[in-house]
């Protein structure tokens, strides 16, 4: 069994895998040619795991619609202390890295999971810093809109009540590219292997219920 068959086996198993690392979703934007991933493993079990994205021999880049990747590790157990899991982290990190010095051109964009880059700083990688947010229980929109700034409250109340704004789920994907061309036409940002790529995730995600497609519409239905 290769490291490929070996990941494919993690992800049916594993749930603290993020979804942009997910075989399903790799096969979905890279093609499934397209990736390769580098396992670490201890006693025939999987400790850590960095999928790549290698669009040409040599070459490790983001694919589309892919907001992160990075490393993965095995959780700790909720007991274990933050020293020992940080070395354990960068024990592993060495490892992996010891596998990507066959790659020359090397550029990720990490999950936000990952708060220790040393162990590629000290092999000479470079980073910039970014910032994600988080809305937990998004099902509680009370809480969010208590949370959000006064202007923001405010349009929301303006397009529910002025413009009679409604949200609807589940639009339809060719709706979804019409609105999405307008937008970004006259910056020629969309390609046909782009739209390709998209329509597929989009019905792959709404497969696996893992994904949809919401907009708002006025009263004559625009």
């Amino acid at each position: 069994m290769n490291m490929k068959d070996k990941y494919h086996l993690l992800c049916n198993t594993e749930t603290s895998i993020p979804i942009f690392s997910r075989d399903w979703w790799l096969d979905t934007v890279c093609g499934k040619d397209k990736w390769e991933v580098l396992l670490i493993e201890e006693k025939e079990r999987i400790t850590a795991a960095i999928p790549l994205y290698c669009p040409r021999q040599g070459i490790i880049s983001m694919p589309f619609y892919t907001q992160t990747m990075g490393p993965w590790f095995s959780p700790e157990s909720e007991d274990t202390k933050y020293t020992k899991a940080l070395s354990r982290r960068q024990i592993l990190c060495k490892q992996l890295l010891n596998e990507l010095k066959s790659y020359p051109h090397f550029l990720q964009n990490f999950h936000y999971g990952i708060t220790d880059w040393l162990p590629f700083y000290w092999e000479g990688y470079q980073q910039t810093t970014r910032y994600t947010y988080l809305l937990k229980n998004i099902r509680n929109t009370e809480a969010i809109l208590e949370n959000m700034s006064s202007n923001i409250r405010r349009n929301i109340t303006k397009a529910k009540d002025k413009y009679r704004i409604t949200v609807k789920k589940g639009i339809s994907i060719e709706e979804f590219l019409q609105v999405q061309k307008q937008t970004f036409e006259r910056q020629q940002v969309l390609n046909k292997e782009d739209t390709d790529i998209l329509v597929k995730l989009i019905n792959i995600c709404r497969k696996r219920d893992q994904g949809d497609i919401w907009g708002g519409y006025d009263e004559q239905g625009r």
